[in-house]
């Protein structure tokens, strides 16, 4: 059987991502006011006309960047904490399990996902720091509201005297340090002279599960 010939629907499909993938990693580095669609033409090496021909403005163009990924990851996560809970039964859920659950899909993703991963793991916490009233932050915060929504749920109903706004402290703390710490910076690498590096996301999992489990369960007493 003779192979079948690329066509119009394929050129388009490599294409749409070629261009993707780049605004994915000039996205993650400069940042959605920094970053340009003639700097992303380049980086895909496509003319600049194709850029609006199939994604409309830069607005549009982040928003498809990302929700190309998030189905795939939100469902991650929010798997990740319905199997805490349901190892938890009729008790009480692991608090520390629960921090990890909420965690571990972004550090796999960035460890093991592959150059396209890093990167948009990358673009999601700088995403996440910037202001809810940009339109494409909207569009992030409308397609990941899920998980918090759900780790605040489960949160409440391990400890059902807290107080409810020390249970939203406890995420936005959390939620800050992961932000923090995706970014990658080397200022742990020279606070401790080489000993510690923030790039090895597994030890930092590890460490942030514990501290936040002391943390959370003591917020939650107050």
């Amino acid at each position: 059987m003779a192979r079948r010939r690329p066509g119009i629907a394929d050129e388009t499909a490599s294409t749409r991502g070629k261009i993707l993938d780049a605004a994915e990693r000039v996205f993650s580095i400069r940042g959605f006011d920094a970053a340009t669609t003639r700097e992303i033409a380049r980086e895909a090496d496509v003319p600049l006309g194709l850029m609006s021909y199939h994604f409309g403005t830069k607005d549009d163009l982040y928003t498809e960047v990302i929700g190309r990924r998030a189905e795939q990851h939100v469902a991650d996560i929010l798997a990740a904490m319905a199997a805490v809970r349901q190892r938890a039964g009729d008790g009480e859920v692991d608090v520390r399990a629960l921090v990890e659950a909420f965690f571990r899909p972004i550090v796999e993703k960035s460890m093991s996902g592959g150059p396209g991963w890093r990167a948009y793991i990358r673009l999601l916490s700088r995403t996440a720091n910037e202001s809810p009233t940009h339109p494409h932050v909207a569009a992030f915060r409308k397609i990941y509201n899920p998980v918090p929504l759900e780790f605040i749920r489960l949160l409440k109903e391990r400890f059902p005297k807290a107080r409810p706004e020390n249970i939203y402290w406890a995420h936005y703390v959390m939620s800050s340090a992961i932000i923090h710490m995706l970014v990658e910076s080397k200022t742990l690498e020279q606070l401790s002279d080489g000993l510690c590096s923030a790039a090895d996301l597994d030890t930092v999992a590890e460490k942030m599960a514990i501290l936040f489990e002391a943390g959370i369960t003591r917020l939650a007493e107050l």
